[in-house]
């Protein structure tokens, strides 16, 4: 019976198998199915959800935050690297004019907008800028300093923002004022000599205001640095060169340079100034305070006329008396030099010193830039031939300014250029056609 049981020849037996094969196939369909159903449910609610996507604030800040410390760091690392850079170029420029410039380039990366004022007799003369408009003027351009700027200037404050001191320097450069602003003294020897413009330009606010201090710190340094090597070593100020704006000058230099006087006509109980190649001269006795004189250099000293003998007897019988007044001879008489008429005092003192700046401005350039045709000039008398359309540029900038009026009256330009350019002798200026 048992054997029987496990024979799988009975016909029960193959029933059996048939009925769970198609179980499991029914099974297996059933699951398929599903599976196919909950994958359209889920890409269904998988497309709707994610059209619902939103982050949350604390996801956002949590964003914000870790990308304020990346733009730090980054930051951080240009800012040290700009800061670096410029040091490095002020530290290696071989001149004043180098230094100015390794100023300006660095002060760039560290600010949106700035500018170079140099001071010279009193005026502000704009010597370089970067990122203002692309029409604004290179250099050369005076500017008469308000009240305000004075203090800046004099070296009493350190630093100066906005007001009317900030509108006067911008003005040359743009029309646009922006919302933060810097105004930063330049010394050499605690003297003033230039002034940096430094603004925010299209910026809500200057980012690095003392860095930019810093740098400028910097550059007093090197120019004070290059001053004490070129004092020690020539005994005179390094100078810039001729394609450099300007001159670095302290305020209240003064304009020209006494003139050695040679030692056969020094006066009486002074020193005697030492002429360049000559060996030094030896001071035997001290000078008594009633030798003491001014120390502006003093011009020749004229031989004593010769005195006229008075005529023989037989001569005077012979003439008439009344022809015998003494006379010198013509070719011994110098033409006279037409000199302009001394001013009058109906003149503002304002007006007057602030013209008297700008004439001292204007021909100082011409000095500055063309030294070997003054000196020419000087010496053949012919000033005026020789620097014609300079002379004539600047005397028509000085009477647009002030008017034809003031010069013509009180001929505060024309003064100017007998004093600076012609050592106060109108003769070595030649005719002008100047009224």
């Amino acid at each position: 019976m048992i054997s029987s049981t496990l024979d799988p020849t009975f016909p029960w037996a193959t029933d059996m198998d048939a009925t769970a094969e198609s179980i499991k196939s029914l099974l297996q369909q059933w699951l398929e199915d599903r599976q196919k159903s909950l994958q359209e449910v889920l890409t269904v609610t998988l497309e709707e959800e994610l059209g619902r996507l939103r982050p949350d604030d604390g996801l956002i800040q949590r964003i914000q935050e870790q990308m304020a410390a990346l733009q730090a760091d980054s930051s951080a690392a240009s800012l040290e690297k700009d800061l670096s850079d410029a040091l490095d170029h002020l530290e290696k420029a071989p001149t004043q004019a180098e230094v100015l410039k390794a100023l300006m380039d660095g002060l760039h990366p560290l600010s949106e907008r700035c500018a170079l004022f140099i001071i010279k007799q009193g005026i502000a003369n704009l010597f370089s800028h970067r990122g203002f408009e692309s029409d604004a003027p290179k250099s050369g351009v005076p500017v008469v300093p308000p009240p305000e700027l004075e203090p800046l200037m004099n070296g009493t404050v350190a630093r100066l923002s906005g007001g009317a001191a900030y509108a006067a320097l911008l003005k040359p450069l743009s029309g646009m004022q922006a919302a933060e602003s810097l105004m930063v003294p330049l010394r050499l020897r605690r003297k003033v000599v230039a002034v940096v413009l430094i603004d925010s330009g299209s910026r809500q606010r200057l980012d690095h205001p003392s860095l930019l201090r810093s740098v400028v710190l910097a550059a007093e340094s090197t120019l004070s640095h290059l001053a004490a090597a070129g004092h020690e070593g020539t005994g005179a100020m390094p100078t810039m060169p001729a394609s450099a704006a300007t001159q670095l000058m302290p305020v209240g230099a003064p304009a020209t340079k006494p003139v050695a006087l040679p030692p056969s006509v020094q006066p009486q109980g002074m020193p005697q100034v030492p002429v360049p190649g000559a060996p030094p001269q030896k001071i035997t006795a001290p000078m008594a305070p009633s030798d003491i004189r001014s120390s502006q250099p003093l011009p020749p000293l004229a031989p004593p006329p010769t005195a006229l003998k008075p005529p023989s007897p037989a001569v005077a019988q012979a003439l008439d008396t009344r022809d015998l007044t003494p006379s010198v001879p013509t070719q011994m008489v110098p033409d006279p030099i037409p000199m302009p008429a001394p001013p009058t005092d109906d003149l503002d003192p304002k007006i007057r010193a602030t013209a008297e700046r700008l004439g001292r401005v204007l021909v100082g350039d011409i000095e500055l830039y063309f030294p070997q045709k003054v000196a020419q000039g000087r010496q053949s008398g012919n000033i005026y031939v020789l620097l014609r359309d300079e002379l004539d540029r600047s005397r028509h900038t000085f009477v647009e300014r002030f008017g034809p009026e003031v010069e013509s009256k009180h001929h505060i330009f024309y003064n100017t250029v007998v004093n600076q350019l012609c050592d106060g002798d109108p003769k070595r200026l030649g005719n002008v056609p100047w009224d």
